[in-house]
């Protein structure tokens, strides 16, 4: 799977370059829906990055198809979407018909089987992952006008706009990454601004949240910063809301007068991201990084986005990083990998010793003989062995994540060979400390072939065990201390999370107001049955308990006009934006 993935990602880059598919969609229909204009209010679901772990995946599916959704934290129940709109990586690790059937079709059809033409419609938005075939698998599923599961397509291209009630408009941007954007989408977005009204609002949705990793090159051609430079500024046009996913947790800056909001939710089923150690402030537009209060006073202050709300809350989230270091028994397949390097250092480091005293024994009268000590230095000292260490140093100094404040250059550098080189000390000593004690478990007596069966096994398990400990521990180390934050995505995925998961409901109502409901959900569902005596167009597995309800994590409301928005926290209290303690938000 590993090779697969990287030989998709290796072909998208190059051919990406080459041949944009966006410039082939310009044939197709305008992906412009105005079904809902006319209505008096309008409800909408944002969900993205749902194409990783069936169970996270199903629970939140289950709850999109909900009739009508108890939230705890709200008095009532909120009403099935019209909409859904989906904010990229339908699929993991690599795109394709089986992977978009198995990861996404599949789990959303049979939540709810009914295919009617009344149904909810549902866009999409390619991600990063959904890119890696150029596409090709992407449209089928989602630009050609058919039913999935209880929803239904209607777009033609990878971007979409959408006229909702009230003077409000929803644009899908398909945003490659790394790459401007392309003329025909532009294009397209310019005759759609045609059609807006002065004093519209304008929700964008897009893949990656560029207001908080930045965009290469931002002043020339740098995607979302092109788009708004071409097109939102010179038209006037007030992007009040955007979303995007691709980081797996919810995260929201706000300006300071509660003007504009940016809203990373990416929890529709893939592993958590971590939430600490994130920017309290950022600048926007620009997709500049200002994070020190020393800056506050230097830039405008509707420039300014302050953060405000996390899911998890820092704090908890701090805390979860330290679960990187079971990685092993949360990953137990994974042993095999370090496990294996450890049998080969072992047998490179016997054979690469045969000139010294003794080695050209018999393993079983040499291998019992040494101390973990000795083992260790033998490693340094031998060819083959060493060719191994070196090719780990190298590695894992490549690997090593420094933290943000040190500096591109040299202190970089040097932060990342000093992290490398304690990273491999550790790892050897714990490997042949493994690798001694597992040989003494073995009979000396089994004979030449069964001995060296029953050594390399121990070895692979035990070494693998302890090397698996290791890198779990440096992952946690690195993302949980403070002043460190760094290997979040590693600690995180070795954590193996499926919890906290989040999308959001949006709701237009008559007098043009626009509530975001972001919901939460803690732990997902992971025992299922199939339902042979339900209804014929229920869903084919139910919760072997119950569903988790989703609770009330963050909500914002933005008036008709241009007026500051309310934010509306959980409690029920409204207020000024402001960042949250981690206390604040564990209750």
């Amino acid at each position: 799977m590993l090779t697969r993935a990287c030989l998709r990602v290796a072909l998208s880059a190059v051919f990406s370059r080459v041949l944009d598919p966006r410039d082939l969609q310009a044939g197709s229909a305008p992906p412009l829906d105005t079904s809902l204009a006319d209505e008096a209010e309008a409800w909408i679901d944002y969900v993205a990055d749902t194409g990783d772990g069936f169970d996270a995946t199903f629970t939140i599916a289950s709850l999109l198809a909900q009739p009508n959704l108890a939230v705890d934290g709200l008095a009532d129940a909120l009403p099935r979407a019209q909409l859904l709109v989906l904010g990229g990586d339908q699929v993991y690790p690599t795109p394709g018909q089986r992977a978009y059937r198995d990861r996404f079709e599949g789990p959303f059809s049979a939540v709810d089987p009914r295919s009617r033409d009344d149904g909810p419609r549902l866009f999409a938005i390619p991600g990063n992952h959904d890119w890696y075939d150029g596409l090709a698998s992407f449209l089928p599923v989602f630009g050609q006008e058919k039913a999935l599961g209880g929803w239904r397509t209607t777009q033609r291209r990878s971007y979409f706009a959408i006229q909702l009630p009230r003077g409000w408009w929803l644009w899908g941007v398909d945003l490659l990454e790394g790459f401007p954007i392309d003329l025909v989408q532009l294009g397209f977005f310019r005759q759609v601004a045609d059609e807006m009204s002065e004093g519209d609002r304008l929700i964008i949705v897009t893949s990656v949240p560029w207001w908080v990793e930045g965009e290469p090159d931002p002043g020339n051609g740098g995607n979302f910063a092109y788009l708004d430079r071409e097109l939102l500024r010179p038209t006037g046009i007030d992007d009040v809301v955007m979303i995007a996913g691709d980081s797996h947790h919810y995260m929201r800056y706000s300006s300071n007068g509660g003007e504009k909001h940016r809203i990373t939710a990416g929890g529709g089923g893939a592993f958590l991201h971590p939430t600490h150690g994130a920017a309290t402030a950022l600048d926007d537009p620009g997709s500049q990084r200002l994070a020190t209060a020393s800056t506050r006073g230097a830039e405008p202050p509707e420039r300014r986005l302050g953060l405000v709300v996390t899911y998890p809350a820092p704090g908890r989230s701090r805390a979860l990083a330290l679960l990187a270091v079971l990685l092993p028994f949360r990953n137990l397949r994974f042993v095999v990998i370090p496990g294996a390097v450890a049998a080969l250092l072992l047998w490179s480091t016997y054979a690469g010793g045969r000139g010294q005293p003794g080695i050209a024994m018999q393993p079983s009268a040499v291998l019992p003989t040494w101390s973990w000590s000795e083992y260790a230095s033998l490693m340094f000292r031998t060819p083959v062995s060493l060719a191994v260490v070196v090719v780990l140093l190298l590695m894992l100094v490549g690997m090593a994540d420094p933290p943000r404040r040190a500096r591109p250059g040299w202190r970089r550098g040097l932060a990342r060979v000093v992290m490398g080189s304690a990273h491999l000390l550790a790892l050897v000593a714990v490997v042949a400390l493994c690798t001694v004690a597992a040989i003494a478990t073995v009979p000396p007596d089994l004979g030449l072939r069964a001995f060296a069966i029953a050594v390399t096994v121990a070895v692979v398990v035990a070494a693998g065990l302890g090397a698996s400990l290791v890198l779990g521990a440096y992952f946690a180390l690195c993302s949980a201390v403070p002043g460190m934050n760094a290997h979040g995505n590693e600690a995180f995925a070795a954590s193996r999370l499926s919890g906290y998961k989040n999308f959001l409901r949006l709701h237009i109502d008559g007098d043009g107001v626009l509530d975001i409901y972001a919901l939460g959900v803690r732990r997902v569902c992971r025992r299922w049955r199939a339902d042979p005596r339900g209804s014929a167009d229920g869903p084919r597995l139910v919760p072997r308990i119950r569903l988790p309800s989703p609770q009330l994590i963050d909500r914002v409301t933005v008036r008709a006009d241009r007026s500051s928005s309310r934010v509306v926290d959980p409690s029920g209290r409204r207020g000024e934006p402001g960042t949250r303690t981690d206390r604040e938000m564990d209750r």
